[in-house]
């Protein structure tokens, strides 16, 4: 389905983080149990989204399979074309350069900004990024012990497993 960030706050700085909000971030209250049994007993949670998922606020990074099947494809097109095999080189370094710059892991810079400028008030905050297959408040599933992914920001680490295990 798709990916949602939930972030996590204690009640009495939820105003904080509402308040500090751009305006294409939308904070839409959750009270998903799998995410909350995680959570303190005085934290309030909130999906972070431009509008309906959180997909376009996250990226693992580019896929290894697709990008080699996009180098296999302009390798043929430039032989086509008659280039040398150096030029053919050259052009799909720069293509895989330009591809790894606009598609970078880890969350989009301006909700990194935001939630970079709501930790230096909050000093707590709990972050959690996660593929649903079904309901966001109702998909019911493990967080790990353990993390595939792991950011920081302002030394507030965010985690993230691509694999959970669902009940």
């Amino acid at each position: 389905m798709c990916y949602f960030i939930t972030v996590s706050v204690p009640n009495n700085e939820a105003e904080t983080l509402r308040s500090k909000a751009p305006r294409n971030l939308h904070l839409i209250e959750s009270n998903n149990p799998s995410i909350n049994q995680h959570m303190p007993e005085n934290y309030i949670s909130y999906i972070v989204t431009t509008g309906g998922c959180s997909c376009d606020l996250f990226s693992e990074g580019p896929e290894e399979d697709e990008q080699e099947k996009r180098i296999s494809k302009l390798r043929r097109k430039y032989k086509r074309k008659g280039w040398s095999d150096a030029k053919i080189e050259r052009s799909i370094s720069q293509a895989i350069s330009a591809a790894q710059a606009s598609r970078k892991a880890g969350l989009r810079d301006d909700l990194r900004f935001y939630l970079s400028d709501v930790i230096e008030e909050l000093n707590e905050m709990r972050i959690v990024i996660h593929w649903y297959n079904s309901g966001v408040e109702t998909e019911k599933f493990l967080l790990p012990d353990h993390y595939s992914y792991q950011t920081t920001i302002l030394g507030i680490k965010i985690l993230f497993e691509s694999v959970t295990r669902y009940l």
